[in-house]
């Protein structure tokens, strides 16, 4: 016997985002990142997944500013209609700051991390549908909180997943 529903089996999606953060431990321009998920379908309409998402900024001036902010959480997402979802879950965060040192390259000088909790939320439309294959327009934020402050990271990209 073979299913018939929308989706099924193990679930594979990678996105690329454009991202913006702002919070309280530091704030940055734009920047770009991904998100990859992997996970099982456990009703025809709601997906279980680990998802890792992970972006790089750099700004500054003079000096370079590297940050970058990494979160591993668990999802679930649930379809409210045949191509619309809303997606949400917790787990772990990372933020990563460190200045590089024009005059000596490969130099970083006042680099921490701060690790801490974190809630993802989002919604996507599925724009294309291809076999098992699915092409969506999806908006993610995540709020990430660490003993020293607070950030939000608002994303939009595109993201392909196989279910």
């Amino acid at each position: 016997l073979e299913t018939n529903a929308p989706r099924h089996g193990l679930v594979v999606g990678l996105s690329a985002v454009a991202w913006q953060q702002v919070g309280t431990i530091d704030s940055t321009t734009g920047a770009g990142g991904f998100i990859l998920r992997l996970g099982a379908v456990a009703t025809p309409r709601t997906v279980l997944m680990l998802e890792l998402f992970g972006m790089g900024f750099l700004a500054g001036s003079g000096d370079s500013y590297i940050l970058s902010s990494q979160a591993l959480s668990v999802m679930a997402q649930t379809y409210v209609a045949p191509t619309l979802w809303l997606r949400g879950g917790g787990g772990f965060a990372s933020f990563t700051h460190a200045i590089e040192d024009k005059t000596n390259p490969d130099t970083f000088y006042n680099a921490y991390v701060r690790n801490g909790l974190g809630l993802t939320f989002g919604a996507g439309l599925d724009l294309v549908k291809w076999r098992r294959t699915r092409l969506a327009l999806e908006n993610t934020v995540a709020l990430h909180r660490f003993a020293q402050g607070w950030i939000v990271d608002m994303g939009v990209g595109i993201g392909v997943t196989m279910y």
